[in-house]
């Protein structure tokens, strides 16, 4: 009996543990996916300007199971007279390759010094961004129902920590209608 006592005082401290764990990482997700789809809705105003690519790199990184190659250019543009620098690739998502010949072409086609366009803020200008990733709806789903799942885990841990276990039935009780074979 003593076990069992200290079994459930263990399930409440772990369900109270998880509970705030749980819950911070669903808002803090929320929150993420919200303020990115609130910046890309807002990018609806921004202007298009011409800048120069000051500097060209390829971030090489490992996305769990497959290598991710990033281009990141520098580039300087200039707006009611002031310069502007700045290295914000994408909004919205991000621009990344897997195999490197098709990061290297798109790094072939914007060498050094060379022009392209990028969008930029009107009424903050040092905003800026090369590419500007509107329907990004796969992004936006997996977030949200990753909140959710965080959201609703301290729940399922709940149910299957507490709930009561049905006794399992006499078949051979009177009344039942079968009778016992020799």
């Amino acid at each position: 009996m003593a076990l069992a006592k200290y079994a459930r005082i263990a399930a409440w401290l772990i369900q109270i543990i998880i509970t705030p764990i749980c819950l911070c990482l669903s808002l803090g997700i929320f929150n993420e996916v919200i303020a990115e789809w609130q910046e890309v809705q807002a990018t609806g105003t921004w202007k298009v300007t011409d800048a120069i690519i000051t500097e060209a790199r390829l971030n090489d990184s490992h996305g769990g199971r497959h290598r991710v190659l990033e281009p990141v250019y520098t580039y300087q543009y200039q707006v009611n007279g002031k310069q502007y620098v700045n290295n914000r690739q994408a909004i919205g998502g991000s621009v990344t390759f897997q195999f490197t010949q098709d990061a290297h072409r798109d790094m072939a086609k914007h060498p050094v010094c060379s022009t392209l366009q990028i969008h930029y803020n009107p009424a903050s200008p040092q905003d800026s961004a090369i590419t500007i990733i509107h329907d990004n709806f796969y992004r936006y789903f997996m977030g949200i129902f990753t909140a959710l799942v965080a959201l609703l885990f301290p729940g399922y841990v709940y149910y299957l920590l507490f709930r009561k276990k049905k006794r399992p039935s006499n078949q051979n009780t009177a009344g039942s209608g079968t009778l016992p074979v020799n």
